[in-house]
């Protein structure tokens, strides 16, 4: 068990979730997140393009979507 950055809840990292190129596809982050609270995973490591890209307009709505999946799941 290890602890989240914010200290308010316990994580079991002894199940881990990767996840290749998700492209920037805030469908897709919600998929991946459901997948790992459905087989108990408690992170999810991406290894591939995640696409997020400072300097497009649309790279913070991405980010936004993809922290709502991760507290919605």
């Amino acid at each position: 068990m290890s602890r989240l950055a914010d200290d308010r809840r316990w994580v079991d990292l002894s199940r881990v979730l990767l996840a290749g190129d998700t492209h920037a596809n805030p469908r897709w982050m919600g998929h991946l997140c459901r997948v790992a609270r459905e087989r108990g995973c408690g992170l999810i490591v991406q290894v591939g393009d995640f696409g997020y890209f400072p300097l497009d307009r649309g790279g913070q709505a991405f980010l936004d979507a993809t922290e709502r999946a991760g507290v919605e799941h």
